[in-house]
């Protein structure tokens, strides 16, 4: 009998996951709350780190191949004050030392959709419109229940739900979203905005492969600025460059982050940037569309799974966008929960499986993925702390700091996060 897998979240994560459990022979369903596809598709530009499409690759070389192709290849990251002092370069993962495919800085929706025409390859289908309601777990299967009336059963259900995950409240009802006190706001902006002489400057073209500089990232006084192209041809008409910041907030409800405008945003962005080197004051004049991403900590969990019910990337552990590792570590979890369900893929049992033999499958996953999850979690937690506003004293010590870092921290020491963790190997 063929394991039955309902995956809950049709995003990067839950079709990640529906990707690795199909390559071990499973059977997998996939729903998504929103009406479509692009409806499903939230954020802008973003980091996907060399162990996260060294992953991918394990799906299938055309998919890593595809995503790797419409990014900027990032080797390192250059590090500014905000009066454009150059502090430093830190390791960003480059392709060479760790394979074939480095770290890339590309739009979320161009990942979203390389994966989803790899779904499309494969032959899965996903089931739009379908908000969960109700979970129900029981000796031999697990049900869920759908707004629209509907309801299906599988042998487990996999949460790739999101940080305000539904799935979550049947594994860890305790667990919380708690916002950080940081937000993100960031978009795009067209090459024409950049005068060519400073995009020469910024991004020489006499390197190879434009830039092996990946972003600009600026720490200031009143939080952090990034600039960076999104994909290798940032000088052609029609090209374009992401941006992000990052700084202190007071604490909103959803409903009141939704109603924080463009116009807010870019006011508030001009109050902290405006003297700041270029040409981030002079960018921010001409950004007409942005978003605003709250970022909120996952407190109170303790475990990923039930019996029948396991949870992966945010509806787990929710990765700040500063940790670079979003992405990547979801992907990871859904390999290596392809990998220790794959036992059960080749069963000719034609009983239904017990609950506690995935429930020690489970407890594999995590006690493989939780340390490592946690390792990211705690520097990332120290990276954002950079980002907060600091006084004229903070900014000196941390300037000074991250000179000495950039020079003293050779690159092996992101060899642990950077090398890719899964092998075919672990597949077959």
């Amino acid at each position: 009998m063929t394991l039955k897998v309902i995956v809950v979240g049709a995003g990067i994560g839950g079709c990640s996951a529906a990707l690795f459990l199909d390559k071990i022979g499973l059977d997998v369903k996939l729903y998504e709350a929103y009406p479509s596809s692009r409806d499903s598709v939230l954020g802008g530009g973003i980091g996907l780190a060399s162990n996260g499409t060294s992953t991918l690759v394990l799906v299938s070389r055309e998919l890593a191949d595809d995503i790797y192709s419409r990014g900027h290849k990032a080797a390192y990251y250059e590090m500014r004050d905000c009066d454009g002092a150059i502090l430093g370069n830190f390791a960003a993962g480059r392709e060479g030392r760790y394979g074939d495919y480095g770290t890339v800085l590309i739009r979320r929706w161009d990942v979203h959709d390389a994966i989803l025409r790899e779904i499309d390859r494969k032959g899965l289908s996903i089931a739009y419109r379908k908000r969960v309601v109700a979970i129900e777990e029981h000796k031999d299967h697990v049900s869920v229940s759908f707004d629209d009336g509907t309801t299906d059963e599988a042998d487990l259900i996999v949460g790739a739900d999101g940080i305000h995950s539904v799935v979550r409240r049947y594994v860890a009802p305790s667990a919380k979203e708690k916002f950080s006190g940081l937000v993100g706001v960031g978009g795009f902006i067209d090459t024409k905005a950049f005068d060519s002489a400073l995009v020469e400057q910024l991004f020489p073209s006499s390197t190879p492969a434009l830039s092996s500089k990946g972003a600009i990232m600026t720490f200031g006084p009143l939080g952090f600025f990034g600039l960076a192209p999104n994909n290798d041809k940032p000088r052609d008409n029609g090209g374009s460059w992401m941006w992000w910041s990052t700084f202190e907030a007071p604490e909103r409800d959803r409903d009141e982050w939704r109603k924080f405008n463009h116009e807010e945003s870019i006011k508030e962005l001009l109050r902290r940037h405006e003297k700041w080197h270029e040409p981030i004051p002079e960018l921010l004049t001409k950004i007409d569309t942005s978003q605003v991403v709250p970022n909120y900590d996952l407190v109170g969990i303790d475990k990923y799974h039930t019996r029948r019910i396991v949870l992966l990337g945010d509806a787990a552990h929710t990765m700040p966008p500063h940790s670079g590792q979003g992405i990547s570590q979801a992907v990871e979890d859904a390999a290596c929960l392809a990998i220790v369900l794959r036992p059960f893929a080749s069963s000719d049992s034609s009983d239904k499986l017990d609950g506690e033999q995935l429930e020690m499958a489970f407890k594999e996953y995590q006690s493989r993925r939780k340390p490592r999850v946690d390792a990211i979690l705690t520097a990332a937690g120290k990276t954002g702390d950079q980002k907060r506003e600091k006084t004229a004293w903070e900014c000196f010590v941390r300037k000074w700091m991250m000179k000495l870092l950039m020079v003293l921290m050779p690159e092996r020491m992101m060899d642990k996060v950077y090398r890719c963790q899964y092998s075919p190997e672990m597949f077959q």
